[in-house]
């Protein structure tokens, strides 16, 4: 149950008789709705990425409040072209798991002004073709409502078009890279469409 404000009365004076008192006290009960404007942002900093290299994102969930979100979840399922581990440190009391391998799937506490920032480092299988693209996301916690949709952040990097059938199409992104490798035995750049 939700905590109601303080009760404020009213007491005659001792020299007083009150001829009623059944409308001496009154209770205002308001229930406390929890809200928070959560974001998310991911970069990996880099334009171009190679089959075989690494590449490291930068993921960072924030609350701009003005409530305190406890058990926000922070997510990102990584492609299969990656082999990812991960760790995670707190800012601006935001707290969150401080490591993990393979997807992200972490429940962050973020009050308002915090903060979770997550680096992942990742392996690119060497031979990863199309696009490599994959999406990081932020959800409030059931018991509390975001000022603004569910955020995420997506991050692109193309990879070089294979000798027969046709890439992938790339996803939309804020963050793109291009991998430059050889096949059939020329060297090729395939970059995103802007």
């Amino acid at each position: 149950m939700m905590p109601a404000l303080p009760i404020r009365a009213i007491a005659a004076p001792t020299s007083v008789t009150d001829t009623n008192t059944a409308n001496n006290s009154a209770t205002d009960t308001d229930t406390l709705a929890p809200q928070a404007d959560l974001g998310i942002s991911k970069t990996d900093g880099v334009t171009t990425v190679t089959p075989g290299g690494a590449v490291t994102y930068t993921i960072v969930a924030t609350n701009s409040g003005p409530s305190t979100a406890t058990g926000a979840t922070v997510a990102d399922t990584f492609p299969a072209a990656l082999t990812c581990t991960w760790t995670c440190t707190g800012a601006g009391g935001g707290t969150c798991t401080a490591a993990g391998v393979g997807s992200i799937n972490d429940g962050a506490s973020l009050p308002s002004g915090g903060s979770a920032i997550y680096t992942a480092s990742c392996t690119i299988s060497a031979s990863a073709t199309g696009t490599l693209s994959n999406t990081a996301t932020v959800a409030a916690p059931v018991a509390s409502s975001c000022a603004s949709p569910q955020a995420r952040q997506t991050s692109s990097a193309s990879l070089p078009r294979p000798c027969r059938g046709r890439p992938q199409r790339p996803q939309a992104a804020s963050t793109r890279s291009t991998l430059t490798g050889r096949t059939c035995g020329r060297r090729t750049a395939a970059r995103n469409p802007s």
